[in-house]
């Protein structure tokens, strides 16, 4: 496949090498740009003027051309709000939080079986000891300033 392609450029490069010169007169010749452009208040529907000359002639050759119109950027806003802000996303909670509350109910039941025994008066020393040891860790845990 490859091959015939190769065949095919080498003849369309030898055709084209052997092809006779056009005498001067046939030779092309590049024409001047023309635009069209469409004025639907002067002009009737549908008819399109299709040199310069012609749009020059109806205006004057005194007057400069009249500027584009439209642009590439939209006009500015009269009260721009900017771009929109971002929404403040609360910061996710940490770990030593979910531990802390994981804690606390964990405490909390013999917490409330210590303070019952202590007010009926039925604790120990060692108990009553045991009692305020959890109830400063539950404080602790409650008002810890890392875990806000």
């Amino acid at each position: 496949m490859m091959h015939m392609r190769h065949g095919f450029a080498a003849a369309a490069l030898i055709l084209a090498a052997c092809a006779p010169e056009p005498p001067a007169e046939a030779r092309w010749t590049p024409r001047p740009v023309t635009t069209q452009s469409y004025v639907p208040s002067i002009a009737r529907p549908g008819s399109v003027t299709a040199s310069p000359a012609a749009e020059g002639e109806g205006r004057g050759t005194d007057q400069p051309p009249r500027p584009r119109r439209g642009s590439s950027t939209p006009p500015p806003m009269l009260n721009d709000p900017g771009p929109p802000r971002p929404i403040p996303l609360p910061a996710p909670s940490g770990s030593e939080d979910a531990t802390a509350r994981f804690k606390q109910d964990l405490m909390r039941p013999d917490l409330d079986r210590l303070r019952h025994d202590d007010a009926m008066g039925r604790l120990s020393p060692f108990e009553q000891r045991d009692l305020l040891n959890r109830e400063q860790e539950m404080h602790r845990l409650e008002t810890d300033p890392l875990r806000r």
